[in-house]
């Protein structure tokens, strides 16, 4: 019998929010979060694909999360975009419509 893989997840900390630094352009964004496995420990060294939904899937971001897990992307433009976790040992996971 096959084992199932543990699926890994992640959690927004900050969803294209306002970005409030006199660099960033006013209607720019940020998105951040962080990558747990199952029982909610953040993952260090997952890779997280930001994509661009609105520019037809071209990938936006390729960022690693740091020691405690989390990640951050900058000066986004608004719109839609979906989130790509994958980590040796875990399933991918896969958010859309952000």
């Amino acid at each position: 019998m096959r084992s199932r893989g543990k699926i890994l997840g992640w959690a927004a900390v900050l969803a294209l929010s306002l970005a409030g630094s006199a660099s960033a352009k006013p209607n720019d964004g940020k998105l951040a979060g962080v990558a747990l496995d199952p029982s909610g420990t953040p993952q260090m060294g997952a890779t997280i694909l930001l994509t661009s939904e609105d520019a037809g899937g071209r990938t936006i971001s390729r960022l690693m999360t740091n020691q405690h897990g989390t990640f951050q992307s900058n000066n986004l433009k608004p719109g839609h975009y979906s989130v790509r976790v994958t980590l040796a040992g875990f399933l991918p996971s896969v958010e859309r419509h952000i």
